[in-house]
C-alpha cells in the first residue's frame, strides 16, 4: 500500500463525516474495501469536502505551517531565556520537582520544556496567554487535590 495522497480538516468529526460520505459513494469489492483508484477516490473526498463545506488543507501546507509555528515558538523561548523572563518556568519547574520528589515523581527538564513548548503551541493556535505554572505540570496529591485518607 502507498499514500498518494493526505488532507487534513480541523476537527475528526469533520474526518468521519468525509469519510463515511466517500465510502457510501465509492464502489467496494466483494470484501468490502474500496475499488476505486488513487485519483478518483481523492476527487471524491475534495468534492465531498467542499460541498460539505469542510476545508481540507493539503498535507504538505500543514507540514509548512507546523515547522513556521515550531521554529517561531523555539524562538520565542529561546528570546525568553536571554532576557530573563523564562524565570518563572524555571522557578516553577523547580517547585514542582521538589515537591513531586515526596511522591516519588520526576520530571526531567527536558519534559517540563516540551510541556512549555506544547502550551505554547495551543496558545499560538488559540490566541490565549496564560503564563500558568500549575497547567504545565502533572498535578501532586495534598497539592493539587486532597489525599484521599
Amino acid at each position: 500500500m502507498q499514500i498518494t495522497a493526505a488532507g487534513w480538516v480541523q476537527a475528526k468529526s469533520d474526518a468521519r463525516l468525509i469519510c463515511r460520505e466517500v465510502n457510501s459513494r465509492l464502489a467496494q469489492g466483494q470484501q468490502g474495501l474500496l475499488v476505486a483508484n488513487a485519483k478518483t477516490a481523492q476527487r471524491k473526498v475534495e468534492n465531498v469536502a467542499a460541498h460539505m463545506g469542510i476545508a481540507l488543507t493539503d498535507h504538505d501546507t500543514v507540514l509548512i505551517r507546523t515547522r513556521a509555528a515550531v521554529a517561531h515558538i523555539e524562538r520565542q523561548i529561546a528570546q525568553a531565556q536571554a532576557t530573563g523572563e523564562l524565570q518563572w518556568f524555571n522557578r516553577a519547574y523547580r517547585s514542582w520537582r521538589l515537591q513531586a520528589k515526596q511522591y516519588g515523581r520526576s520530571m526531567s527538564y527536558a519534559e517540563a520544556r516540551a510541556r512549555l513548548r506544547q502550551k505554547l503551541f495551543r496558545q499560538l493556535l488559540s490566541n490565549e496567554v496564560q503564563n500558568e505554572p500549575k497547567s504545565l505540570f502533572p498535578p501532586l496529591p495534598g497539592i493539587d487535590f486532597p489525599v484521599p485518607g
